[in-house]
């Protein structure tokens, strides 16, 4: 008798659902948890004789089941329904009757069977088969070595650029949704990118010598100028908004992702609720909607500071968000939403400074 000893640890897993204990433990051939579980912070199996599955059968008051890294050697029995934001890699098996959602990869050596449907966004890398009895749905890759049987339907969207279902984004009944982030960053409180307004790559310096739409001075724009006397040799546009070409959001996400304009923004002023707070140890906004059906969603705008010259500053005291808009009287200028622990505010900045930006989408 071969003895196997495994240990699977699930650094995120939030089970909704009534509360009592916060571990689950597999002894002795048996899976031991409270009969009402809220939170689970770790999963332990070994010291097991001749014991290669581990199943979880989750109760039906489960909302949502979330996992961030999941490893397991042999094989995985699951009832319901798992939902993934990176990675599951198995050895060997793994069964699901109902839903797998996956936001990265799922990497399988030998089977992957499913009874209903599997949605994925980047890639499902598998060494031999794959067995669906109704939809796979992907955005970007799949990679089968040997078998891929499928019952129904098989959709695969291979993209040259990111869709919308990439980036999550919340819907506050406004005339756009905004995304839960920060462009460059992968969670709400993290500060991201900065770009300075109409470029759509991040750099260290941001000064006018260096900004990709003028000659080297404020008073010798190249593109978006309306006022012959900020123009190099009076050039002028009139183009008041970001091309998307120029579009930070749009260069970066891709889909119908774009920078707000600065009515968006001051919408997001005026039927929200503003809360200066402090999340994952980092200060911002916590806005949530006051519109009607919608006030219980909300984003989180983190103080991310900004760039000047070549120096970070304000960084936990300011938020400096760009908008797609140009300011028509004084076109060195864009506008941004300004805020600190005293103040929300529309304002204006030179072009070239490097600040945060919040996409949005229809």
């Amino acid at each position: 008798m071969k003895r196997i000893s495994t240990i699977v640890t699930l650094v995120v897993i939030s089970i909704f659902a009534m509360a009592q204990t916060n571990q689950l433990v597999w002894s002795n051939g048996n899976l031991i948890y409270g009969t009402s579980v809220e939170t689970i912070d770790s999963l332990t199996y070994g010291e097991m004789e001749e014991m290669d599955t581990l199943r979880l059968f989750l109760p039906q008051s489960v909302v949502k089941v979330r996992y961030d890294t999941l490893s397991v050697h042999d094989t995985v029995c699951i009832h319901d329904t798992i939902s993934l934001r990176d990675t599951i890699s198995i050895l060997d098996t793994i069964f699901i009757p109902d839903t797998l959602t996956l936001r990265d990869t799922l990497m399988v050596r030998d089977t992957l069977t499913l009874r209903d449907t599997l949605s994925m966004i980047d890639t499902l890398i598998m060494r031999d088969t794959l067995t669906l009895r109704d939809t796979l749905t992907m955005i970007d890759t799949l990679t089968v070595i040997d078998t891929l049987t499928v019952r129904d339907t098989i959709y695969i969207e291979i993209l040259t650029e990111s869709a919308n279902e990439v980036h999550e984004y919340v819907d506050l009944g406004l005339s756009v949704k905004w995304a839960t982030c920060n462009v460059g960053a992968n969670k709400p409180f993290e500060y991201g990118d900065y770009f300075a307004w109409g470029e759509t790559k991040p750099k260290e310096k941001h000064t006018w010598e260096s900004y990709l739409h003028c000659n080297g001075a404020h008073n010798n724009i190249t593109k978006y100028n309306p006022l012959s006397n900020y123009g190099k040799d009076g050039f002028t546009d009139n183009k008041t908004v970001l091309d998307p070409e120029d579009d930070a959001a749009t260069a970066n996400w891709g889909g119908t992702w774009r920078m707000p304009t600065k009515e968006e923004q001051d919408e997001l002023k005026q039927k929200c609720t503003w809360v200066l707070t402090t999340e994952n140890g980092v200060k911002g906004y916590r806005i949530t909607s006051n519109v009607e059906g919608y006030t219980d969603r909300s984003i989180f705008l983190p103080s991310a500071g900004l760039l000047f010259d070549n120096a970070y500053s304000y960084g936990g005291e300011y938020g400096s968000y760009w908008s797609s808009s140009l300011d028509e009287n004084d076109p060195q200028n864009a506008y941004y939403y300004a805020f600190s622990p005293t103040y929300a505010i529309p304002y204006c900045n030179n072009r070239f400074v490097g600040q945060s930006v919040r996409a949005v989408c229809p």
